[in-house]
């Protein structure tokens, strides 16, 4: 172990010196995953003595460098190009000064030269010869200071040349293609002399490597990214999962990647358990005391935990959290402990062995996504702006429930159940705004390029008056037909807090006058006031359809007592018809054991092609009520 910690320490470190490696900021991390892809030298032809692999490699490459540091840097997925030789001395470097400090003699060089030890992708050339019209042969050449050197030889003919893109890590082919050329190995430019003068062309020649890259792998990216189909979305059977105390239970989640497919077998997920824990997977990620994480692999699709829920005296209410994760090597290359947890793609409550009469869940979310950008010219310069913001504000109550008194409402045909919190906690909390600009000028006086990012960040979260919602009451109010609950009124919980914002600013203005000048400014600060976020109805109300007509059923009720109703004595009818939200509706659940009801608004709007807005509002709650 010591070895490999070394080992380990000492590469990173000479990474960093040499800027092999080079962040963009700490914010973008949270959001990217990082690929390497290398070059390696390949296979010659047998009569061609010149090995031609090294200048092809460094061609190709360029024309990955030509897409731009920008794009290889962009998120989701940050591409970096590794210098094949560069990582062959770097390694030997590590391992030579990783044997002078532990005394320990060198490995062998297939084990840590390995490309599957150093990244991700390969490129894998094959060079063919189709026809051969000339060999030249190898000479001996004068030299610098009066020496000599040996030229190797070369053919002269018909190439093909074929490149895979090739994931080293799980033995496949991302893709494929293939182009030809006629002359020298490296003649890999097409004359089109004759064409360009018969106007069929505008250019006299092309690079055929140029030419084959841009046709198959110009988008890059959308290649590796639609191979990899990182898990996106983890769906579990129902949104609450009954176990007993200290007992097992075997769940499965579907997982999909953002088409509803399939994601990789080899890709990564974390499994955080808030309370109980996992007796299958691997411990990863984070091993402080708190919640618990295990790191699976998507396998076919189907995931299987097997859940072991915390002793009686623990916790009544659990929470199981899916994270997909960056890491894709294999577990051989890269431990099962390391997945390098990303988005938060799936979760599931847990209901422990409840051993209160009545429980309650209530859970809302509020999602904006807004994005604006405008890119136009102006008088001898241009200038562009974006703005993209990222708010989410979700909560998740339990709150045990005890039943205070029961009300018959003959006339109404009801009976009203009034149930008193026992206790409030706040199960899930995820809150969080985040907003990306850029802004671009230029102009022949000067100009400016900045990028800047606040987060804002919940502090001191609290359940709003907390007290006075446990002197409250929850009512439910049960049909006497059926006996099944139709509707309850579970709102009135909520989370308040202190907003901490920290601001960044980098990049740089110029002007004719003054030159460039860099930018950099970072701000902390948190609000003097507290907010707060209150999961509630979110639908617009409707008319109430288990409401009966107040004349309609007192005469019910008094033809029913055998109690007719006076001559002269008019039961005015009802003036209007009450309205109710729909989520306080029963809509799910057999209306006496298990029940509840749910609702959501989504808004779109588009104000151009680079300016949209997503937003999404959630509230959903349930009761359940267990029999001694």
């Amino acid at each position: 172990m010591k070895r490999i910690t070394i080992r380990k320490l000492l590469k990173r470190c000479l990474i960093l010196l040499l800027g092999v490696i080079s962040l963009s900021g700490s914010a973008q991390e949270e959001y990217c995953c990082w690929r390497t892809i290398m070059f390696p030298p390949f296979k010659m032809p047998k009569e061609q003595e010149s090995d031609v692999s090294g200048f092809i490699a460094g061609d190709w490459n360029s024309h990955i460098h030509d897409l731009g540091a920008a794009y290889l840097g962009e998120c989701p997925l940050t591409i970096e190009i590794l210098s094949h030789s560069g990582v062959r001395d770097l390694n030997e470097m590590v391992e030579g000064i990783t044997a002078v400090t532990t005394g320990k003699p060198k490995r062998n060089p297939s084990e840590y030269q390995d490309p599957k030890m150093n990244v991700d992708y390969i490129w894998k050339g094959i060079l063919e010869l189709t026809y051969i019209e000339k060999i030249v042969p190898g000479s001996i050449e004068p030299a610098y200071e009066g020496g000599t050197e040996y030229i190797p030889g070369y053919v002269e003919g018909g190439w093909k040349f074929t490149i895979q893109l090739y994931d080293v890590q799980h033995d496949e082919i991302v893709k494929e293609a293939h182009t030809t050329w006629t002359g020298t190995p490296l003649g890999f430019q097409k004359n089109l002399k004759n064409e360009y003068f018969a106007g069929k062309t505008d250019k006299i020649r092309i690079e055929i490597l140029k030419e084959l890259f841009n046709r198959e792998f110009k988008d890059l990216k959308k290649i590796i990214i639609d191979y990899e189909k990182a898990p996106k979305k983890a769906e579990f059977e129902s949104e609450v999962i009954k176990v007993e105390s200290d007992k097992r239970k075997r769940i499965t989640f579907k997982v999909t990647d953002e088409k509803g497919e399939k994601p990789k077998k080899w890709q990564r997920l974390a499994v955080k358990v808030d309370h109980g824990s996992l007796t299958n997977g691997t411990r990863c990620c984070d091993f402080s005391e708190g919640p618990k994480f295990y790191s699976f692999l998507c396998e076919n699709g189907n995931v299987t935990i097997e859940y072991k829920a915390p002793p009686e005296e623990g916790s009544r209410l659990d929470h199981i959290t899916v994270f997909n994760g960056c890491i894709t090597r294999d577990p051989a290359v890269i431990r099962m402990e390391m997945v390098d947890e990303r988005e938060e793609i799936g979760s599931v409550d847990i209901d422990i062995n409840p051993v209160y009469e009545t429980r309650l869940i209530v859970k809302g979310s509020f999602i904006n996504n807004a994005s604006y950008g405008r890119n136009f010219k102006v008088v001898n310069g241009s200038e562009r702006y974006r703005e993209d913001l990222n708010e989410v504000q979700e909560a998740t109550f339990f709150v045990p429930l005890e039943l205070e008194r029961s009300d018959d409402m003959p006339i109404l045909n009801q009976v009203w159940e009034y149930y008193r919190p026992k206790s409030i906690t706040l199960t899930n909390c995820n809150i969080y705004s985040r907003k990306y600009t850029s802004s671009y000028a230029s102009s022949p006086v000067g100009g400016h390029d900045l990028k800047s990012i606040t987060i804002k960040e919940p502090l001191d979260l609290q359940i709003s008056g907390k007290e006075a919602a446990l002197q409250s009451n929850i009512l439910v109010i049960i049909d006497k037909e059926t006996g099944k609950v139709v509707k309850a009124s579970p709102g009135g919980f909520a989370v308040d807090f202190f907003w901490h914002e920290r601001y960044q600013q980098k990049g740089k203005v110029w002007s004719k006058e003054e030159g460039e000048k860099p930018v950099n400014v970072s701000e902390n600060k948190t609000d003097e006031y507290r907010s707060d976020y209150w999961p509630g109805p979110v639908e617009d109300p409707i008319p109430d359809p288990t409401f009966r007509s107040i004349s309609q059923s007192l005469r019910t009720f008094l033809n029913n007592m055998g109690t007719p109703l006076p001559a002269k004595i008019e039961i005015p009818e009802d003036e209007e018809h009450p309205e109710i939200e729909p989520e306080l509706l029963v809509k799910f659940g057999d209306g006496k054991n298990s029940f509840g009801g749910n609702g959501k608004v989504v808004l779109e709007n588009e104000y151009g092609p680079d300016s949209r807005r997503y937003s999404e509002k959630t509230f959903y709650w349930q009761i359940t009520r267990i029999k001694k």
